[in-house]
């Protein structure tokens, strides 16, 4: 199984699914998931350098008309609130469950999506939920 994580970095609003493979087709299906997800529009992408980010990750996200930014070699930390928010996973939700199947890790993890994003509040974002400071933010994105 592995965990993709999509994060606004204006809101902190997460986007997380489940796959059985890290490759790919789910770093596709993924990005289809994220546009649908989102209620704006999304401008640019950053990724790591990983295997399941290919040639035709790009260009399907090019031809979105989304710009794309791959972080440097090593250096986790340009992807630094995708990995602070990997840790609040493994701490509030991967370490508290135990799931007997795929389906229900997956069913379990967008519960916990809707937790952080609508109910877990943040002191980055002082006090907000993401959820909160994204609906504070519309108006501005000027999204239907």
């Amino acid at each position: 199984m592995y965990q993709y994580t999509a994060i606004d970095d204006c809101t902190r609003f997460r986007v997380l699914r489940l796959y059985r493979e890290q490759n790919q087709r789910s770093t596709l299906a993924f990005f289809s998931a994220i546009r649908e997800a989102l209620p704006f529009p999304i401008r640019r992408l950053q990724c790591d350098n990983g295997t399941e980010f290919p040639l035709a990750f790009a260009l399907t996200v090019q031809e979105a008309g989304i710009k794309l930014r791959y972080i440097e070699p090593r250096r986790p930390d340009q992807n630094g609130k995708v990995e602070r928010s990997h840790r609040v996973d493994n701490e509030e939700f991967w370490t508290r469950y135990s799931f007997s199947s795929f389906d229900q890790a997956a069913a379990a993890l967008r519960d916990w999506e809707r937790v952080y994003n609508f109910e877990r509040f943040s002191m980055a974002l002082h006090g907000e939920t993401p959820a909160e400071k994204l609906y504070r933010l519309l108006p501005a994105l000027q999204v239907a």
